[in-house]
Formats: C-alpha cells, sequence, structure tokens
C-alpha cells in the first residue's frame, strides 16, 4: 500500500510538471518609462506644482485651482480657476504638433467647455480639446482649431480618460486626428471639409478657460453654471511632432501602470575639481579627474549609480582587481548637502583645445538620466 502510495505521488509530480512546462503562466508586460524624447517640448505633470517639467512654459493658477490626486501622483484640479502659462518652443503656424492629457470630471455633459490648448480665438488659429462641441451639452470631447473641430464619443462622469489630438501640417480633411484612451477614436465625426492651422507665437497654454467662451456666453446666457472645466487633469503634454498611434498607446498604458508618459532628464550641478578655482587639466589619456555631482534639496546624490557616469565620453576610474570604481560620498562644498564625488579616467583627445565646456551623463540607480555641465579649459 505504501509503496502504490509512492508511485502514485512520483506519477502526480511528473504530470505536473510536463503540464507546467508545456502550458507555462503568462506573465504580463512589464510597462516602463523610457526617457523623455527631444521632440517633446511641454509637459505639466501636475504633482504638486505647475511647473514643466521639460520646457520653459512654467504656469500659474488663476481664481479656485489646485490639486488633487491624479492618474499619475497628484492632478490640477479646476473649480472655477484655471491654469495659464507661456507657449515657448510651442508649434506655431501649420508646424505638426500633440497635445494629449488625462482628464476626469464629475459633469462632461458640458457645452462649449475649454479643456486644454494654445493658440488666438480666431479661424484656424486655435489648437486644443473641450468638451460640448456647438453647445451640445453631449458629454462629447472634441478638437478644436477655432473654426474646425473633429467630434468624438461619449466620456462618462467620474472616470479617467486619456484624450490626445494630432495635427500633420496638411491641409487635408484627417490632417487632424483625435484619440481615446490610446486608439483613434472610431466614433469620431468631421463636419469641415478642411484642416487649415495657423497658430500664432506669443499667446498663452490655458487649461479649463477659454476667454471667448466666457465673453459670448456673458451676453449669451444658456442655462448653464459656467462655460468654465470644474474636475481635474493630469499629465499635459505638447509635442512637436506627430505621435503615432503605437507611442500614444504605450502613453496610455504607462498611465494605466501609474507611470509618466517618460522620465524627465534630471539637470544636476556638478563641480569638476572641486575646490579649486580652475578647472584647467592636461587631456592625455593619464591620471583622473575629480568631479562633483552636487546634491540638493531636491536631488539626492547617493542615488546616483556611479557604473553609468560619464564625462564627455570618460567614464569612472576603476581600480584592483576587483575593478572597484573611484566613487565617494562627501559634502565638499559645506552647504549641508552630500555630493557625489568620482574619478574620471582621463582618455587622450576626448578633448580638442579650445573647448570650454564638459558635459556629464548618468542614471540614478532607478533609472532617472541626469545631465550636467560645467566650464573647463584644456593646457597642453
Amino acid at each position: 500500500m505504501k509503496k502504490s502510495y509512492i508511485i502514485l505521488t512520483l506519477l502526480f509530480i511528473f504530470t505536473l510538471t510536463i503540464f507546467v512546462t508545456l502550458f507555462p503562466s503568462k506573465t504580463k508586460a512589464q510597462v516602463t518609462a523610457a526617457a523623455c524624447p527631444s521632440g517633446l517640448v511641454s509637459y505639466w505633470r501636475g504633482d504638486g506644482d505647475t511647473t514643466d517639467s521639460i520646457g520653459l512654459n512654467n504656469g500659474q493658477f488663476v481664481d479656485n485651482a489646485q490639486f488633487t490626486t491624479g492618474k499619475v501622483n497628484q492632478a490640477f484640479n479646476f473649480d472655477g480657476g484655471y491654469f495659464k502659462s507661456g507657449s515657448l518652443n510651442l508649434p506655431t503656424g501649420n508646424a505638426p504638433r500633440t497635445l494629449e492629457f488625462w482628464v476626469k470630471s464629475p459633469n462632461m455633459a458640458v457645452g462649449d467647455t475649454f479643456l486644454a490648448g494654445w493658440g488666438n480665438n480666431a479661424n484656424y488659429q486655435m489648437s486644443s480639446i473641450f468638451l460640448g462641441w456647438a453647445n451640445q451639452r453631449s458629454s462629447r470631447y472634441a478638437s478644436w482649431e477655432f473654426g474646425t473641430s473633429v467630434i468624438g464619443s461619449v466620456l462618462a462622469n467620474d472616470t479617467w480618460y486619456h484624450l490626445a489630438m494630432t495635427y500633420d501640417g496638411t491641409t487635408n480633411w484627417d490632417a487632424v486626428k483625435i484619440y481615446l484612451n490610446g486608439a483613434r477614436d472610431t466614433e469620431s465625426w468631421y463636419p469641415y471639409v478642411t484642416q487649415n492651422l495657423i497658430t500664432p507665437p506669443g499667446t498663452d497654454f490655458i487649461m479649463a478657460f477659454n476667454s471667448f467662451f466666457e465673453e459670448y456666453y456673458k451676453s449669451h446666457p444658456d442655462g448653464q453654471l459656467d462655460h468654465r472645466f470644474h474636475g481635474a487633469m493630469d499629465e499635459v503634454a505638447v509635442f512637436n511632432y506627430v505621435l503615432t498611434e503605437a507611442e500614444i498607446n504605450q502613453h496610455y498604458q504607462n498611465g494605466v501602470a501609474v507611470l509618466p508618459y517618460c522620465e524627465p532628464t534630471v539637470n544636476v550641478a556638478i563641480d569638476i575639481k572641486p575646490g579649486s578655482t580652475s578647472n584647467c587639466f592636461n587631456n592625455n589619456g593619464y591620471g583622473a579627474l575629480p568631479v562633483a555631482i552636487l546634491g540638493s534639496s531636491n536631488f539626492d546624490a547617493n542615488q546616483v549609480n556611479p557604473e553609468t557616469v560619464a564625462l564627455n565620453g570618460m567614464v569612472v576610474k576603476a581600480v584592483g582587481k576587483s575593478n572597484k570604481l573611484l566613487a565617494h560620498i562627501e559634502d565638499t562644498n559645506s552647504d549641508g548637502f552630500m555630493d557625489m564625488v568620482v574619478q574620471i579616467q582621463d582618455a587622450d583627445g576626448a578633448y580638442a583645445s579650445g573647448e570650454t565646456l564638459a558635459t556629464l551623463a548618468g542614471k540614478t540607480f532607478s533609472g532617472k538620466d541626469i545631465k550636467g555641465t560645467d566650464t573647463i579649459c584644456i593646457v597642453p
């Protein structure tokens, strides 16, 4: 009896092993945020501030606006107020572009309510997305170019949606496309024959407010409380090129995984030859050059991975049988924040005579890109 039990047990284990081998369990693909592309010109994360994490368009709140729980970390929360910034480097004229963001509201059934965009209130001079085309409280979203629109699907209340619009720079009827939750909106329709954007420079980027709607409905009341957006917006971004559907879908999937579209490069301060007033050195391939990556109130230098650090291609020097990297932590400038000091292995010809700027690049242990620059002088 005991022998039979052992044989049956072994047969069961053998059968189970074969089954697992032939039919392995499916694993979900890991979603990660890549480094931000150069074509991303502005990126407002809404994580407790109104700064542009990529570009030059730091914003400000006007009237009643604050922050709330977002799709990714925190989000902008509007209840009668709005967001305003400049539009430096944002696409103008008929240049290609992409606008995308996450949005949620307790009431999507509003007419002519601006969500986000930039440009003027004149024909073909706007690049934006809004709710309630032609003041129809249908819960539909649409692109708005002031004079043309592409009308999208109905949006439910209290639900996060990822919206995107692209413009390819042509006058074709489908030059503007809209996307819902990572896919081109198959419910969209084009009430106009052509798209011909001529967005002027020097306008503001706005969220949750439009001056044309504001003034028009003051003199043409329609019973709606106001035409400002009441709700949350998150991960608002503008690109100077047309994102593909695959790229937009990746950004949607990132949000589902509570990740940003991409990880911006962290700009760090560096000090070549810390403690010295001169950054001159002989680039002859001998010796090592000390460089301090400076810590601050918003950057922990302990998180830098020295294996990834390079100064114009020159890497951190390694010594001994174990190839130990010459890197340590100290407060080089006595500011109360610890710095990482690395010894960069000199490489002959890394710099030409007369060069005056060196760039350090690397990554943190969590994979974020870092970059810093300092002045140099090359001596014979």
